[in-house]
């Protein structure tokens, strides 16, 4: 399991996966409408996987779209593409993880996957190999069918700001 938290929050100098020691997200919070309280089972499309970022809508949500810069809480449950193994699960964490979107903390894929989401929606996220870490940050290797398949639900945003 931690290799799992690891893989996910390697860019992160410091402070930990899944972002500041605030309790803007309670751990509880997976009981919002569109939410698994528990983690969705993920399987493996058909086929080769995905050589551009694939995003499918699972549900809309209804609340607080979240853009470039905000600050959002994210539940997740990612898989490997050539072997199933479990690679991130924020359910199995103390509380739901945080993130600023465009920050490195968050896989690349879903750092473009997420924008456009409300509160309360969730999306598959069929992230390729090349996608998956920042291409100037060390990572371990995924392998050529490491591509990374991840049901994603925007908990929460915080800090909406008005764009100029």
């Amino acid at each position: 399991m931690t290799a799992l938290v690891v893989a996910l929050c390697l860019p992160i100098a410091t402070g930990g996966c899944g972002g500041d020691d605030s309790s803007d997200a309670s751990a509880d919070s997976g009981t919002e409408s569109g939410i698994p309280k528990t983690a969705p089972q993920v399987e493996i499309p058909e086929g080769l996987p995905p050589k551009k970022l694939v995003v499918k809508e699972l549900n809309k949500g209804t609340g607080a779209t979240a853009k470039k810069g905000d600050k959002v809480s994210l539940h997740y449950n990612c898989i490997v593409w050539e072997n199933g193994a479990g690679y991130a699960n924020s359910w199995s964490y103390s509380r739901i993880p945080t993130f600023v979107l465009g920050d490195r903390r968050l896989l690349r894929g879903l750092n473009l996957a997420v924008p456009g989401m409300k509160e309360g929606g969730g999306r598959e996220v069929l992230i390729p190999s090349t996608m998956v870490y920042y291409p100037d940050v060390p990572h371990p290797p995924l392998g050529r069918l490491g591509a990374v398949i991840c049901e994603t639900y925007l908990v929460k945003v915080f800090d909406e700001k008005p764009r100029s």
